[in-house]
């Protein structure tokens, strides 16, 4: 029977604040606390008895008998509930564990006015808290666990000169921590017959094709503390208002992401029977998931990587900033908004040596502060103009335009934690060489043993990371034009256009891709076919084979990627009419890039970037937004009862988001994993789909097919989208004065009020034309589980919220 969803979301504090000395000195404090139980009834597909006594039968036909350490794991890292007598179908099992956390916030401030001319205020928030949840398995084991420590302080200092000059001085500190890790990491897997060379428990990551993955999060985290002294002078003169400032921002990030840690192997039903077998074999089955785990029952591993040693690293950024501006009435009617800023965005470095990237000209790996001085060239010219007009053509007409560069602080994430697709080493900490501690090892298309070290010695790392020496960070142009139209006197119409151009957008690609259909070819064993003996085709296919024999993988972040985005927007504002406030706006827009995510995405073909061109991940083509306050006008008997009670709702309704169609196999033979599907022409990919419950395909799956050997998938990125979105909020507030001073807020708040279900896109699986079920172009999660918030998420089942609140 289906689990009831269970939501239970409770949040109490206060706030509070007086003067310690009259008109001098004032204090301010406020508490929160939230705490939250939600179920999420996430389905999959288990390996469970029945589906393990298929596969055995499978072995059984060729003489292949159960691998002992396959045995170890089934019993051990998968919970009982899930390799029970659940039947041989897809979704055979509900998770009836619930998501469940914790925040404590509180904040505490002090303003002094020390006289006329100077003033001080000084902040302290802090907050802390934990939560355990679902990330990719329904299995309870490995739902990800989460503590977080946030501080911030900050010193603000103003000074009056004159009436017309004054300056903030500002002075900040943020501190961040926050560490991951499955739910169980107590597995020990050399025990259990797998040995890796791991020190760490955990479970090792194991994709089975078809089925739940388990070993999810490895130990990982960061510590950041970021420091900020930033000063503004404002400075008045005739119909002139300049602004002068500059700021410093040093960020220290220690990280401690041990990603590929633990061993990742993959078991997708090509290997059969014979896994040294040319291009694997086949257990002939008629059903892809008893082929994988027969693949994974038999021990015979498709794909492996491991990262070895210590990726622990602290560093340093430092940006600075200068900027000028003039706000300039030119007349009562027309004002210039116009002004320069310039960024220094300096590249990540410590001192220690141990951060690398792939220099050819040098002799391949190299280390900053060793052979290079820094892991990119800094750039010094990042001069942003912008300037905006506002015209009052009218008494009830207003014309407004701007236009301005701006340039971006590149996240460290893709530097430190960029979780490429192809099993490279995760960042310039994962790099082998003499001034690096990390090896990555990968390894395909073999049979487990137990006690003996899937990963030797000889395998030394064979794939880098890297940044490009010409990364400069991003820029975008963003420009927009207005008209706002008063209607009547409580009445405003606007209508605009909003665009902006990105250029230099970080992206990552392989610069050592393989040829097309080099994996899908063997090398005799005297290298007759021209490449070396003891190497693979798909190695000597690779740009820098001749001189890097042995490397693999190059993934290289780039400053190339671009994007464009246009819309029409219009506004309808209500204002003050009987009680009644309401707003309305509709979006008509388009967005497309080359990559939207800033970590773990690899194009399709990477010399080949702009193929990936297409819309944007949070492209929504069609955004409508309403919203109304209404305060019920009271009687005048029966105050307490009648008076006080506002009416709110807030409507929101969108199209659906893009997603793309992978393809079940790396066809192409590049071994880079990100190859999409094939279209299959004269098949309408929506005909007879589209239907929104929960495992139904939204799109045809007989529309697709895996691209032939040697090819690249011919449906563009994110081609398709997803089902669209609805929700309507209401609520109730009294408020109820008690005496003079002290007032009583009581709010009934519902979400989603009519309960519609909102289903998340596909999730750009890897679709498998042998499932009819489960095949990455069906519907399986709702949007708030998407966004990390199941239950209590914008969109969520309906829930009500109750709220009482004493001002006083």
């Amino acid at each position: 029977a289906p689990i009831k969803q269970e939501v239970r979301n409770y949040n109490y504090g206060f706030s509070a604040g007086g003067p310690f000395v009259k008109d001098k000195l004032f204090w301010f404090v406020t508490y929160e606390k939230q705490k939250f139980t939600i179920s999420v009834p996430d389905q999959a597909t288990e390996p469970s008895q029945p589906w393990q006594a298929k596969a055995e039968a499978a072995l059984a036909k060729f003489g292949v008998p159960v691998n002992p350490v396959s045995a170890n794991m089934l019993s051990t890292l998968w919970p009982a509930a899930a390799t029970g007598n659940l039947p041989a179908t897809v979704n055979n099992f509900t998770s009836s564990f619930s998501e469940y956390g914790y925040s404590y916030n509180g904040l505490a401030k002090i303003d002094y006015t020390i006289n006329d001319k100077n003033s001080l205020t000084a902040h302290w928030f802090v907050g802390q808290g934990n939560q355990v949840a679902p990330v990719g398995s329904a299995l309870y084991y490995y739902y990800e666990v989460a503590p977080i420590h946030v501080q911030n302080y900050a010193i603000v200092y103003n000074h009056v000169f004159t009436p017309t000059l004054t300056n903030q001085l500002l002075l900040g500190v943020n501190y961040f921590n926050q560490v991951f890790n499955d739910y169980n990491n107590t597995f020990d897997m050399a025990s259990l017959g797998l040995v890796t060379g791991s020190a760490l428990n955990g479970a090792a990551n194991l994709q089975i094709a078809g089925f739940d993955p388990v070993g999810l999060t490895p130990p990982e985290g960061r510590n950041d503390i970021t420091g900020h002294l930033t000063d503004d002078l404002n400075w008045t003169v005739g119909k002139h208002q300049f602004k002068f400032g500059g700021e410093f921002r040093q960020a220290q990030l220690d990280e401690f992401y041990h990603r590929h840690a633990l061993g990742s192997f993959t078991f997708d039903g090509t290997q059969g029977p014979d896994p040294n077998a040319p291009n694997g074999d086949s257990w002939d089955t008629g059903d892809a998931r008893v082929d994988a785990l027969a693949d994974f029952m038999a021990g015979n591993v498709v794909t492996s990587s491991i990262a070895l040693g210590d990726p622990d690293r602290q560093v340093f950024v430092n940006t600075f900033a200068l900027f000028a501006q003039d706000s300039w009435q030119l007349s009562p009617k027309l004002n210039l908004n116009y002004g320069l800023r310039y960024d220094y965005e300096g590249p990540l470095h410590n001192g220690w040596k141990n951060l690398s990237v792939f220099r050819p000209n040098l002799g391949g790996v190299v280390y900053q502060g060793n052979q290079i001085g820094s892991l990119y060239d800094p750039t010094w010219t990042n001069f942003s103009p912008r300037i905006g007009v506002s015209y009052q053509a009218s008494p009830k007409t207003v014309v407004r335009a701007g236009v301005g560069l701006y340039f971006d602080t590149p996240n460290l994430n893709p530097f430190l934690d960029n979780r490429p697709g192809n099993g490279a080493p995760n960042g310039v900490e994962g790099n082998p060489g003499t001034g690096g501690t990390v090896t990555t090892a990968t390894r395909n298309s073999y049979t487990i043993v137990s006690g003996v070290n899937v990963f030797p010695s000889s395998l030394a790392s064979n794939s880098i990371f890297s940044i490009a020496r010409n990364f400069v960070p991003s820029h975008n142009w963003n420009m927009n034009l207005q008209l706002e139209q008063s209607l009547t006197n409580n009445v405003v119409a606007q209508i605009g256009y909003v665009g902006s151009q990105g250029r230099h957008l970080l992206a990552i690609r392989d610069i050592n891709q393989a040829a097309l259909n080099s994996g899908n070819e063997a090398n005799p064993a005297g290298g007759s076919t021209g490449c070396p003996a003891g190497y693979t085709i798909q190695n000597c296919s690779r740009p820098f084979f001749s001189q890097f024999p042995n490397y693999t993988f190059i993934n290289e972040i780039q400053s190339i990627g671009t994007s464009n985005y246009n819309a029409l927007q219009a506004t309808l504002k209500l204002r003050g009419l009987h009680g009644l406030t309401a707003q309305a706006a509709y979006t008509w827009s388009h967005s497309f890039d080359e990559v939207t995510a800033y970590r773990g995405a690899l194009p399709q073909d990477s010399f080949n970037f702009k193929g990936d061109y297409g819309p944007s991940d949070f492209d929504n083509r069609n955004i409508f937004v309403a919203l109304f306050t209404y305060d019920v006008p009271g009687g005048n008997k029966w105050k307490g009862l009648t008076r006080g009670w506002q009416l709110n709702s807030l409507m929101t309704f969108h199209g659906g988001l893009p997603f793309s169609v992978y393809s079940s196999s790396d066809t192409s033979g590049t071994s880079d994993g990100n190859q999409r599907a094939n279209y299959v022409p004269g098949v309408n990919p929506y005909a007879g789909y589209r239907k929104g419950k929960v495992g139904a395909n939204w799109l045809n799956p007989a529309a697709f097919i895996d691209a032939p050997p040697g090819t690249w998938g011919d449906t563009g990125r994110n081609a398709y989208y997803g089902p669209g979105y609805g929700d309507v909020d209401f609520s109730v507030f009294k408020n109820t004065p008690i005496g003079e001073r002290i007032t009583t807020q009581f709010r009934v708040e519902m979400f989603n009020l009519f309960n519609r279900t909102n289903f998340a896109p596909p999730l750009n699986g890897n679709f498998n034309p042998s499932y009819t079920q489960d095949n990455a172009l069906a519907l399986f999660t709702t949007i708030g589980s998407f966004n990390g918030a199941p239950g209590i998420g914008a969109g969520e089942p309906f829930n009500t919220q109750l709220a009482l609140k004493i001002i006083f």
